[in-house]
């Protein structure tokens, strides 16, 4: 079983800068999840815009210990397809 943290947060600048903010001190599969994102982030330097409450916009801190950075991409077409499940 999986010990998943959750922190709710109404609003945040992002998510994402939250966790890498936070990675040190947090554990594997730690979740920031925001009802409105001031800055939010998406990959490869874009933005994200929401309205509140309106969006899933959350990010999920994974530490793996066996995984190779080169392959990060199937690992995130793995978790869009799960959400999609």
């Amino acid at each position: 079983m999986i010990d998943v943290k959750v922190n709710w947060l109404k609003e945040i600048d992002s998510t994402n800068s939250e966790a890498h903010r936070r990675r040190h001190e947090a554990t594997d599969f730690t979740v920031w999840a925001a009802e409105f994102q001031t800055a939010g982030r998406g990959q490869r330097g874009n933005t994200w815009e929401s309205a509140a409450g309106e969006n899933l916009t959350f990010s999920i801190l994974f530490k793996p210990s066996n995984f190779l950075s080169t392959r990060q991409f199937e690992l995130s077409e793995v978790v869009a397809l799960g959400v999609v499940n």
